[in-house]
């Protein structure tokens, strides 16, 4: 299988140079989002008399979402458009858009986001003055769509631009630890993508693994001016940075470990005490925004799992009597998956339980329907499971159901 790929944008790149910039809009099933992305960027950036291309990487989408691309490939010249051959995940489509960029620079905008064209344009001076400038990090505002767009701030402030030097790695994880920055939103110099864009293991967060690289190849300038504005609480609910935030702390640690390592290599024999203390913070408090955003969630087993973690720190993220109603249904929560983990294709639940389930178990993310026992009429489409309080296997109980005592769960996991 190919990747499919329209035709090119008639800018310069279509001249047979390279435009300065490319727009990087990696997108999948989102075709409102990205219509009205493309009616934004090409508006602005025309205006602004910028060299430009947009890549959109479209992750495999259906039908809607490759209307959208024709009318806007028809539209401008400045747009262009990858389809994969399947979705890649968005990790894929983001590697794979940049070593397709046919800009000298390539910033990446996600399909609900906004670029500011003044503050990228001025990149491409920077870029033009300074050879040994390999990336740009950059702040962004954080965009509200549950209030209107609000704008709530920016992601980090600077009093004014930071420069690191190839190979400081020192002032790049002293940067980051200090004003809690995650280094996700940058402008690089396309030549060297194959260097410093590329996967990183999974227990280690990319874009920390992808600064490392970055101070690697040459000098990296941390501006002090936004340059995007960032859906940070989606209406929609599926978000990749709001996913990765629920249950990324671990993989944030491993980035920064990533990171830290490098500097300790530099420099064997300075004292790193400070910086694993703040390491160390900078987790915890990853953490701590995770407990909050699975409890909106109503992912309760692993909000109490996570709040149990926590306890190996001292830390309570809640109060003890709201822990132990977490307890309960973080139990109900691990009694519905162990269900569904021993192969269930039915679950029916006591009479006494079932309509707390209904009301306070995000049954979607289980995959099931669950059936009251009063409405269960017998019939078999393969394992069943039980569940109830004090449940314990019955003569008439079929030799291959699942029976779950929701009251050992709660005893189990309580440890």
């Amino acid at each position: 299988m190919k990747t499919r790929e329209s035709t090119p944008a008639t800018s310069t790149a279509g001249r047979g140079q390279r435009p300065d910039l490319t727009i990087l809009l990696p997108t999948y099933e989102r075709p409102t989002y990205l219509e009205t992305c493309l009616k934004h960027h090409v508006a602005h950036f025309d205006a602004a008399g910028l060299d430009y291309e947009i890549l959109v990487c479209d992750n495999a989408s259906g039908e809607e979402t490759k209307a959208v691309v024709a009318r806007w490939c028809e539209k401008s010249p400045r747009v262009r458009c990858v389809t994969q051959p399947k979705n890649l995940g968005y990790l894929g489509n983001f590697y794979y858009g940049h070593r397709h960029a046919a800009g000298r620079i390539v910033v990446t905008t996600g399909d609900d986001d906004l670029l500011i064209p003044e503050s990228v344009a001025a990149y491409v001076g920077m870029f033009d003055a300074d050879p040994e400038l390999v990336m740009v990090q950059a702040p962004w505002f954080v965009m509200n769509e549950r209030e209107r767009n609000k704008i709530m701030g920016a992601a980090y402030m600077l009093d004014g631009p930071v420069e690191i030097a190839r190979g400081d790695y020192r002032r790049a994880i002293e940067l980051v630890l200090e004003k809690r920055i995650f280094p996700e939103v940058f402008a690089i110099r396309t030549d060297l993508v194959p260097e410093i864009i590329g996967p990183a293991d999974p227990t280690a967060y990319h874009f920390f693994v992808t600064l490392a690289r970055a101070v690697e190849a040459g000098r990296v300038v941390f501006s002090d001016r936004p340059h995007a504005i960032v859906t940070g609480i989606s209406r929609h609910g599926k978000h990749q940075g709001n996913s990765e935030t629920a249950s990324g702390w671990d993989m944030y640690r491993g980035g920064l470990e990533f990171l830290l390592g490098r500097a300790r290599d530099a420099e064997p024999d300075a004292d790193w005490s400070e910086a694993l203390r703040r390491l160390d913070a900078f987790v915890l408090d990853r953490m701590h925004v995770a407990v909050h955003m699975l409890l909106g969630a109503r992912a309760w087993e692993k909000a109490w799992y996570l709040c149990r973690r926590l306890k190996a720190y001292a830390h309570s993220v809640v109060a003890e009597s709201t822990m132990h109603e977490l307890l309960s249904l973080a139990a109900m929560d691990a009694a519905l998956r162990e269900a569904t983990l021993l192969g269930a294709s039915d679950v029916v639940l006591a009479d006494e339980l079932f309509s707390i389930y209904l009301n306070v178990i995000d049954l979607e993310r289980h995959g099931v329907e669950p059936i009251c026992a009063s409405d269960w009429d017998g019939a078999r489409r393969g394992r069943t499971a039980f569940l109830g309080m004090n449940r314990k296997r019955e003569p008439g109980d079929h030799p291959d159901d699942i029976v779950v005592d929701v009251a050992a769960v709660m005893r189990r996991i309580s440890i």
